[in-house]
């Protein structure tokens, strides 16, 4: 019987690995996603390709310091006319401005900040930090805010807020959120439910570090039951929103507070996150969310839009604004774990598909989630790095990658020198003249921030004088789904890759890209054992549409493929056609 020859059309899918499916939902698309072309007019395919490398040679770096906080400075950075844009870098011992747009990317010279007063001990979670429009910027470290005044080249510490006498609670505000809604700043407290705010780019720096204690006008307003309270307007304000009577208010005699406060009170939980777009603040609780407005007034600044009681986080990190929207990695309505996004009118919908959420809820303890968002080429991605460990107690990591553009889903994975899969060595990003910068980790004792590259095909999570320069050269692997014939055993005489690979720069002659290898492993019985490595040829620069094929696969009822390339090249695939003869019945 003659073979017959099929295109395999979900080859170039995203990952929809489904943890309760032995013989279906295989799919993986591991440092590689898919990409929708239109062929002609009225057909289109899709791409599947590789995740570009870190350019380290034109990153930043600090031997033996966690780079903790990046912040995409715009006006007039430390007084550098000639640059428009530039990276403010927290570490543990310094706060660097960056000028990127440079042959040699380096700090500008002298204004390197020492920030020991920082206290920088958290390498793990980012620092926070935002710029008003006076081109202050404001930085959380702990529960501290600082102040970087770049026009003075100054890094200041703010002290600690006292809570209003107004309200039931006393001591210092101690932060741990915070967020930036219409260049006034906004922070949660540690252990509670209430939020505070500032007035417009205040404070200011050195200058301005008591200016959330001066005395301030305070103003009344009359509750329906009978009672008046009182808040302060200038530098903080905040009634407890739909409580009063604006037509009560009147003004009174001045006193010395500085700060009144929202208590999101509908629902017992504290505040664990906070995040803005333009014009809405999204507030999450452990088991709450609300989505406030600013409305420009003085008397009542925040409206609240929506809040559901059956939503919530576990981390302040797991949640990133994408536009308008904020995505988050958490409970969504009927409580449900997975990831959702919310609008700014505080519709959720999940984004989540099934095999993702089987992914989160496999952990027996999610001890961290961390979560962050960039553009680059035409796609959206945000990436949700879970840490926690399993039933058995065996620890593990891992991350997953939303493509917004194409709403699918994928993996990214660093390896250590062992092979060993490692969360994606990328933790934090931010555009630059709409270029995404990455905070990036190593295994060694180096971090960066670096930008990607169509040139580099490396992930730096190896980065270390120890190791050698192809230790960290990125892992590129598709995984298929489930080829079969009902009940009929099948005889694969061959698959074929079309890749798309001769457009690519590559390394020296010496390379191991000058002839790059594709590694290929068959399952024939649906993913539960698998072939060894099958070598073959990718193609060189210029061989466009090369095509790489694999002969006499084997026999069996349900076959999957998964391929590799870890050589320092691109690695695009255009489709993929299999070739098999039908056996009949099995027996």
């Amino acid at each position: 019987m003659a073979a017959r020859t099929v295109q395999i059309n979900s080859f170039c899918g995203g990952s929809s690995k489904l943890v309760d499916s032995e013989f279906l939902g295989l799919e993986e698309s591991v440092n590689m996603y898919p990409e929708t072309v239109q062929s002609t007019d009225s057909y289109t395919t899709k791409l599947l390709k590789s995740v570009e490398g870190f350019d380290r040679t034109k990153g930043y770096y600090e031997e033996g310091s966690w780079i903790v906080g990046v912040l995409n400075v715009n006006t007039n950075p430390f007084n550098n006319a000639s640059i428009k844009e530039a990276l403010l870098i927290v570490s543990q011992d310094m706060l660097t401005p960056i000028n990127h747009n440079v042959s040699v990317f380096s700090p500008l010279t002298g204004e390197v900040l020492p920030v020991g007063t920082m206290a920088v001990t958290d390498a793990e979670h980012r620092v926070r930090m935002l710029e008003l429009s006076n081109g202050i910027v404001i930085i959380l470290v702990g529960s501290v805010l600082f102040a970087c005044d770049p026009s003075t080249q100054s890094l200041s510490a703010l002290s600690n807020i006292t809570k209003p006498d107004a309200f039931d609670h006393a001591g210092k505000i101690l932060p741990t959120q915070m967020a930036q809604l219409n260049f006034r700043v906004v922070m949660n407290d540690k252990d509670s439910d209430y939020i505070y705010w500032s007035e417009l780019n205040r404070p200011s720096g050195a200058s301005d570090v008591h200016a959330f204690e001066q005395s301030l006008t305070q103003y009344a307003y009359t509750k329906t039951d009978g009672t008046v309270v009182t808040f302060a307007d200038n530098v903080f304000y905040a009634p407890a929103y739909g409580t009063y009577d604006p037509d009560t208010l009147t003004t009174q005699t001045t006193y010395t507070s500085s700060l009144n406060s929202m208590k999101m009170d509908f629902k017992s939980d504290n505040v664990i996150a906070l995040r803005a777009t333009d014009s809405s603040l999204f507030v999450f609780g452990s088991n709450s969310l609300q989505v406030l407005r600013w409305q420009n007034s003085t008397t009542a600044p925040f409206a609240i839009v929506a809040k559901t009681s059956d939503s919530g986080l576990d981390f302040g990190d797991a949640a990133a604004v994408i536009g308008q929207e904020c995505y988050y990695v958490g409970k969504g309505p009927g409580r449900q774990l997975g990831v959702w996004c919310a609008g700014e009118g505080g519709a959720i919908r999940k984004v989540s598909t099934r095999a993702i959420d089987q992914r989160l809820a496999s952990y027996a303890k999610i001890s961290d989630v961390r979560t962050f968002a960039y553009s680059y080429k035409g796609h959206t991605f945000f990436i949700a790095s879970i840490f926690g460990d399993y039933a058995d107690d065996e620890s593990h990591e891992e991350t997953i990658a939303y493509d917004l553009s194409e709403d699918v889903w994928s993996d990214r994975e660093s390896y250590d020198q062992e092979g060993n899969a490692h969360a994606w060595s990328a933790y934090d990003s931010v555009p630059v003249e709409g270029i995404p910068f990455f905070a990036v980790s190593t295994k060694g004792n180096f971090r960066y921030v670096a930008k990607f590259s169509p040139d580099s095909f490396t992930d730096l999570y190896m980065e270390d004088w120890r190791f050698p320069t192809n230790s960290y050269f990125i892992k590129k692997t598709r995984t298929t789904g489930i080829k079969y014939d009902g009940v009929n055993d099948i005889i694969v005489t061959a698959l074929e890759l079309v890749m798309n690979n001769g457009s690519a720069k590559v390394a020296a002659d010496d390379s191991p890209a000058k002839n790059p290898k594709v590694m290929l492993q068959v399952s024939a019985d649906g993913g539960r054992t698998w072939s060894n490595e099958l070598w073959a040829y990718a193609g060189q620069v210029g061989q466009y549409s090369w095509r790489t094929r694999w002969n006499n696969l084997g026999r069996g009822a349900r076959f999957a493929f998964r391929v590799r390339m870890s050589d320092p090249c691109n690695f695009e695939i255009a489709t993929a056609y299999i070739s098999y003869i039908p056996c009949g019945n099995r027996v």
